[in-house]
């Protein structure tokens, strides 16, 4: 059965935070909030099964929202993860590709209309996760591999973030897809895809001109170049 849940759980530590995503999204969306992590575990727990999307703030006393993602992968790893971080907490992202499987990373502070558009676009993978998660046709994946990887590069160039850190997130989506493709295929099929997405990450997303910008970026704080935010 196709589990067709819509809500939205938002964490943040600050009350206002909190209550200003909900007036400003709630015309649009079904919203449940939480002030803390273990608030929305023990709301997740008796929820879950009408909740589509779990986005938090990383930085909160006590305990981080990587943990409450990583809760959320363990336990209900269909609904969609998402990790709102400053700019300058670029290292946070990696780890959340390494440890949560984080769909998206919103920076701070937010534009609310590219707020609203990314969770419209997590909602879009919460259906599909719930209805071809066994089935997903190889070009699908191929389109998911490309986008999570696009995002990642415009989050490593707004967030100044040096070649390694950004390699290190690339290689890290590369591990979690590797895994997924071992999973959904077989063995010829796999093969066939894990070529296929090396090549897209090599033609794409680690070219010298990408990664000499990251590198000017890191060491003088220039941004990348107009002609590669306007490549891919």
């Amino acid at each position: 059965m196709m589990n067709t849940a819509s809500t939205i759980l938002f964490v943040d530590d600050e009350k206002h935070v909190t209550k200003y995503f909900k007036k400003a999204l709630s015309h649009t969306f079904s919203i449940q909030t939480a002030n803390s992590v273990s608030d929305a575990i023990t709301l997740l727990d008796k929820q879950h099964s009408q909740i589509a999307v779990v986005i938090t703030d990383q930085r909160m006393p006590k305990q981080l929202g990587i943990e409450l993602l990583q809760h959320t992968q363990t336990h209900y790893p269909d609904i969609v993860r998402m990790l709102t971080t400053a700019f300058c907490d670029v290292d946070s992202a990696v780890s959340a590709i390494n440890k949560a499987e984080v769909f998206r990373y919103i920076p701070k502070p937010w534009d609310i209309d590219a707020l609203e558009e990314t969770i419209h676009h997590a909602l879009n993978r919460f259906t599909t996760l719930n209805t071809q998660s066994i089935n997903a046709s190889q070009d699908h994946l191929i389109e998911e591999i490309k986008d999570d990887c696009q995002h990642w590069l415009m989050y490593a160039i707004h967030a100044y973030g040096d070649e390694d850190v950004y390699k290190s997130g690339i290689e890290a989506l590369t591990c979690r897809y590797d895994i997924l493709i071992t999973n959904r295929f077989d063995k010829e099929s796999a093969s066939i895809l894990r070529k296929e997405m090396e090549q897209i990450i090599s033609d794409n997303f680690l070219t010298d001109s990408i990664l000499e910008d990251l590198r000017v970026q890191s060491t003088k704080g220039f941004g990348v170049s107009d002609s590669n935010k306007n490549k891919h």
